[in-house]
């Protein structure tokens, strides 16, 4: 498996029948304020929007024997579908250089103050998958790997604590799937 191909969804998981029928994943966002990192904010709500999608088991009927034709068949149990697994999917987290010091979901104060910004794509191992640079003056090597370090360090907490939770909901959802809640995530960052 080459470096690229280790991020993100596996792509074969969403083939129905190969060169013919795949499924395809949409995702809408919309975000209801400007404050904090929005590409943040994003990468997570996409990210638990995935695992908790749900595809449906399909077979293929009536193919002949040289492979050709047949009918997809959608199976309408629940039960039966099978969930997207976002575990090489990452997370983004923004760094904020304010003087010496970099931040996490800097405040509009302190982004205000700030000389440089960057977000990083961080997936569980904490490996770098993008990087960008969101404005401000240069950073020196020195910064931007600090800002790079605290970003992978944050991103491998939220995402294991975006798993345990995922997992938890996921459980309560199979367990009870007509009750509804107002579960919220909410994440503490070991500093």
């Amino acid at each position: 498996m080459g470096k690229r191909e280790q991020f993100g969804i596996d792509l074969k998981s969403l083939c129905v029948k190969p060169g013919r029928a795949r499924w395809t994943l949409t995702v809408d966002c919309a975000c209801a304020c400007d404050r904090g990192s929005m590409l943040d904010a994003l990468s997570v709500g996409v990210r638990a929007a995935l695992a908790d999608t749900k595809i449906p088991k399909v077979t293929v009927a009536g193919v002949g024997e040289d492979g050709a034709g047949g009918e997809l068949e959608i199976d309408d149990d629940p039960e039966a579908c099978s969930r997207v697994d976002v575990s090489r999917c990452g997370v983004v987290v923004t760094t904020t250089k304010i003087g010496r010091h970099g931040v996490v979901d800097a405040t509009e104060e302190e982004t205000a103050c700030s000389e440089a910004t960057m977000s990083v794509g961080v997936d569980r191992e904490g490996t770098i998958c993008a990087e960008f640079g969101a404005g401000g003056e240069s950073l020196d090597r020195g910064t931007a790997q600090a800002m790079r370090k605290l970003a992978c360090k944050v991103g491998v907490e939220l995402i294991e604590h975006m798993d345990g939770y995922l997992a938890r909901a996921i459980a309560v959802d199979v367990d009870d799937d007509d009750e509804g809640d107002d579960r919220v995530l909410k994440v503490k960052i070991r500093r």
